[in-house]
């Protein structure tokens, strides 16, 4: 399934409350050895409390994994007390325990800190600038928006792009880091999924606007230039995930096939412009291995926009329909139109009757879980 969706680069959780199966883990790992895999570790009350437990904890996990990728996420949602931490003072010693341990045993391994979920500026703030001896080689966050719905929706007056905005400038303030940013996880609870769903109420979508907004988000990130990763949550789960493996069957969902579209077109791209048009549009260009490409939406507003002569084609979210452009305009929407320079289409089928020839896997970029 990960082969299938093209995907190279993939995020793996580690919980520390499950160390004595570590071996379930590293099977999995193995499993993904040709992927440029990121670990993230995942705290527990007992080697919060313990720090020398936690040393040698984190020792036979840099030992087994490091030999499967060298980027390691240290900690997750820090600011969430049911998720272990007190505080921010407990979160930056675990941190030094892992700093320590990298600086005299693991060298070569790069760490991100900080994991904050959600825009909680006064943390994400804190946390770039801890009063103890440690240095992020990137700053985690687990930048969810679904509260405000889609991603261009504004929250404090700032819509994900200024989200974005800020997070950069606070880690580049910092002297703290490499001045990178890492988005270890984004996803939006699905209606009718309950109990599965992680949270209830009206930050719930339907599929439809799941793909939409997984598109749509993941492309603003690409505009922003602000994250060098950024991971969805996550490949399988019933209440949010790219599939859904309820009763027994594995159902690829709508998001799971705009993922893959969008890997396809933009993965080893360079972004050459970005576009916020009126009428809510937004439109975005980028030059990768099917030359160029310009995605085109709104936020949920029906419009019609000019298209620019170079592109001849047009290929929907899915990428499962390529027809060519009959006029100079088109009608955008929420759902992510893409328009190019020849045809092309991601659906297995539709390739073999048009006689194209299957599509290379991308390398690089945006990365993804």
């Amino acid at each position: 399934m990960v082969a299938d969706l093209g995907l190279r680069d993939i995020l793996l959780r580690i919980p520390l409350a499950d160390i004595d199966n570590l071996q379930r883990y590293l099977a999995l790992a193995k499993a993904l050895a040709s992927r440029r895999l990121v670990f993230n570790i995942l705290q527990d009350r007992r080697h919060i409390e313990d720090p020398a437990l936690l040393r040698q904890s984190l020792q036979k996990i840099f030992t087994k994994f490091s030999n499967f990728g060298q980027d390691f996420v240290i900690g997750n949602a820090i600011n969430r007390r049911k998720w272990a931490f007190v505080s921010l003072e407990e979160y930056f010693d675990f941190f030094a325990v892992a700093q320590r341990l990298r600086d005299a045993e693991f060298p070569g391994l790069r760490m991100a800190g900080g994991a904050i979920i959600d825009f909680e500026l006064p943390n994400f703030s804190r946390a770039t600038k801890p009063n103890r001896a440690i240095k992020y080689d990137a700053f985690a966050a687990q930048l969810y928006v679904d509260r405000r719905g889609a991603p261009e929706n504004k929250q404090l007056g700032c819509d994900l792009l200024s989200k974005l905005r800020w997070f950069a400038a606070l880690a580049q303030n910092s002297g703290r880091s490499g001045h990178k940013l890492w988005i270890t996880e984004v996803n939006w609870p699905l209606k009718g999924t309950e109990p599965f769903a992680p949270a209830t109420g009206d930050c719930m979508v339907t599929e439809d606007e799941q793909a939409n907004y997984l598109a749509r988000y993941f492309l603003l990130v690409l505009a922003s230039g602000h994250a060098e990763k950024c991971f969805w949550h996550q490949l399988v789960a019933p209440g949010y995930g790219l599939v859904d493996n309820r009763g027994g069957t594995v159902r690829k969902r709508k998001a799971w096939h705009a993922f893959r579209t969008l890997h396809a077109l933009f993965s080893d791209s360079k972004i050459e412009s970005f576009e916020e048009l009126e009428s809510s549009a937004f439109k975005l260009t980028a030059r990768g291995t099917h030359g160029l490409v310009q995605a085109l939406w709104t936020n949920d507003q029906q419009s019609t926009q000019q298209v620019d002569e170079n592109f001849s084609h047009l290929l929907n979210q899915q990428g499962d329909l390529c027809e060519e452009i009959s006029c100079g305009k088109l009608p955008a929407s929420g759902e992510v139109v893409y328009l190019l320079q020849q045809a092309v289409t991601f659906n297995q089928k539709q390739r073999e009757k048009s006689g194209q020839q299957p599509n290379p896997t991308p390398e690089h970029q945006p990365d993804h879980e």
